[in-house]
């Protein structure tokens, strides 16, 4: 009985952490930052969860975030890996 009420009061904001942790492991797999920026961002959403926001404002706050990783933070990512790869290798050309 007392495992059926703790089942169902599950808070959202550890289910944003298990969906940051399962998007951080699918990155290693297939290495593209995509799965990073979202796995961040569920991340930030956990954190609105934390402090008991509504359902809502966790969505809004992972849709941002992901906007925000996915317009901002990637690129910057990729140009960074571009010259991180140059330096590695100067005589060749970057993998673009």
């Amino acid at each position: 009985m007392i495992l059926n009420s703790l089942m169902f009061q599950t808070e959202y904001w550890s289910l944003w952490l298990i969906l940051g942790f399962l998007l951080l492991v699918l990155e290693v797999i297939k290495p593209t930052f995509i799965m990073t920026t979202f796995g961040c961002a569920a991340f930030i959403a956990a954190l609105t969860g934390v402090v008991s926001a509504p359902l809502w404002l966790q969505l809004i706050t992972f849709l941002c975030s992901s906007f925000v990783g996915v317009t901002i933070v990637r690129p910057y990512l990729f140009k960074a890996e571009d010259r991180y790869i140059e330096n590695l290798h100067p005589d060749q050309t970057t993998h673009k």
